[in-house]
């Protein structure tokens, strides 16, 4: 698809030509091939990164389960009921619940800086633990080891996975199902560490 594409931007100053439009419109076209690829190449990242958030939401469905009354304040998906959830009728269905998850991870995500691929495994982590148990939650900087691993630029991938796969405990205990999603979602976003 992606030389298809490619084929097509290189091509289309040829067909603005056969169509003797003026020279000014030929040469816009071939000044604009540069930035309608670089568009072209957003969408195709952006799909990519749409179907790896659809994985991603899937292991944390498979992970959390629709929470029942017998769990409250948690409904849907591990979502903490707030007061300004009262318009919500309870029980929630699956398909609001699918709905609360995507609103929780997206803001979970804005919470933190840098790339999709970090900004989605820190809003993965912090949906399960929190966001500022890794960020300062006065200025945003990681107050974590792996919020400062991620958020720092140079990304050490072992070093990560080591530090992300820690957050695997409840009470002080390790637990192996939390070890186990931790690293699912890690190695599902970052396949090649």
């Amino acid at each position: 698809m992606r030389k298809l594409l490619l084929a097509l931007l290189i091509v289309a100053p040829s067909i603005f030509q056969a169509n003797n439009l003026r020279d000014d419109a030929v040469m816009t076209v071939r000044m604009n091939n540069k930035r309608a690829f670089d568009k072209i190449e957003a969408i195709y990242q952006e799909r990519q990164d749409s179907a790896l958030y659809e994985a991603v939401i899937e292991v944390i469905k498979k992970y959390e389960t629709i929470h029942g009354p017998e769990h409250y304040p948690y409904i849907a998906y591990g979502h903490m009921l707030l007061p300004e959830d009262s318009l919500l009728t309870l029980p929630v269905t699956e398909q609001q619940a699918d709905s609360i998850l995507r609103v929780d991870l997206n803001k979970k995500m804005s919470y933190f800086e840098g790339d999709f691929k970090t900004r989605l495994l820190l809003g993965t982590l912090s949906y399960n633990v929190g966001q500022y148990r890794l960020i300062c939650p006065k200025d945003g900087s990681p107050s974590s080891n792996v919020a400062r691993l991620l958020m720092g630029g140079k990304k050490d991938l072992a070093k990560i996975k080591k530090e992300y796969t820690s957050w695997r405990k409840w009470n002080g205990k390790v637990i192996k199902s939390i070890e186990r999603r931790r690293v699912e979602e890690f190695d599902l976003i970052f396949p090649q560490a």
